[in-house]
């Protein structure tokens, strides 16, 4: 007949504290783990695969419509302002006197007109869409200057784009013909700007992402304990490391008695390390105000946490410390 031995349930002065060698080792093997988790440095190319794609097929036939339409629009305008500048010449001659020929007063009109026409009415546009107004609840003067500057683009548009369809209605083309290409350029214009701006926003956040990784990367190249999930491994690590000590491997351990035990760990470390600062400071204090016969740790000890007052409800005094007088 076999004989079944269950292994008594632990509490938590049952469990085997670590000694210094040990804690120190799951902290290197803690901060080792992190790091190998986190692997290479980081590389631009890594976070540019998941993006969607935000040009297609279709948008190719998109712009050479767009180039074609806007080369008759071009001829157009530049044809009715060749008109403007043959007509108002003689006049802007005797004001002028000779400071222009005629051929270089007609291309002055016609290649200045140039940008007056489509590409403004785009930019404008632009202009508008990206003007950023304040946040919600702020004061209404808050809002003056932005909806003044939108309320500029807008009617710059407006007045570019009436300047473009006037200009091609005036060339003496019919009124089918002089209206299509300037609305197609419009039209796909703003399209192919909608496109364009989606893709410049996915490259921002794929290089925000770039940054933020490396920007995590670098922080743990220099302190992996400043890593935001090293507590999380260090506290599993040490787990692992309290079920491997042979006195706590005879024990049945509960889960809550484990993290009882990892937080008493994590605890004495914290609770020398403010000691050891605060002690430092009586030193220098005293020092400073002549009592040479202070003995550091003689007028000062670690402050013990009460159930209540500490948050974990360990009692230190009753933990067997690791060298008689804490972790240093």
């Amino acid at each position: 007949m076999t004989t079944v031995t269950h292994k008594p349930e632990a509490t938590l002065n049952d469990v085997k504290p670590l000694d210094l060698a040990q804690y120190e080792t799951v902290k290197t093997r803690a901060g080792k783990v992190l790091k190998d988790r986190l692997g290479d440095k980081p590389r631009r190319r890594d976070y540019d695969t998941d993006r969607e794609p935000v040009w297609s097929l279709w948008d190719l036939p998109a712009a050479v419509i767009m180039l074609a339409a806007l080369l008759l629009s071009t001829s157009h305008v530049m044809t009715h302002m060749g008109k403007q500048a043959l007509e108002t010449y003689p006049a802007a001659g005797q004001l002028a006197g000779d400071l222009w020929d005629l051929t270089t007063y007609g291309q002055v009109h016609q290649y200045a007109a140039l940008a007056m026409a489509e590409a403004a009415v785009l930019l404008f546009v632009m202009l508008f869409k990206h003007v950023a107004l304040p946040r919600k609840g702020q004061d209404w003067r808050d809002f003056v200057g932005p909806v003044t500057l939108g309320a500029t683009f807008l009617t710059l548009g407006v007045l570019a784009a009436l300047f473009v369809f006037n200009a091609n209605l005036q060339s003496g083309q019919g009124w089918l013909e002089a209206i299509l290409p300037p609305a197609l350029t419009l039209g796909l214009g703003l399209y192919l700007e909608t496109k364009l701006t989606a893709s410049l926003a996915q490259r921002e956040a794929v290089t925000m992402a770039y940054r933020e990784a490396l920007a995590v990367w670098q922080q743990a190249q220099r302190d992996i304990t400043e890593h935001a999930d090293y507590r999380a491994t260090l506290r599993k690590a040490l787990a692992e490391a309290l079920l491997a000590v042979p006195h706590n491997s005879r024990l049945a351990i509960p889960q809550d008695v484990l993290a009882l035990a990892v937080a008493r760990e994590l605890y004495k470390d914290e609770i020398w390390q403010r000691s050891d600062r605060a002690e430092l400071a009586q030193v220098a204090r005293l020092t400073r105000d002549g009592a040479a016969n202070f003995t550091p740790g003689a007028s000062m000890t670690a402050p013990q946490p009460s159930p209540n007052g500490n948050g974990s409800g360990l009692q230190l005094a009753a933990v067997p410390s690791r060298n008689g007088n804490g972790r240093h």
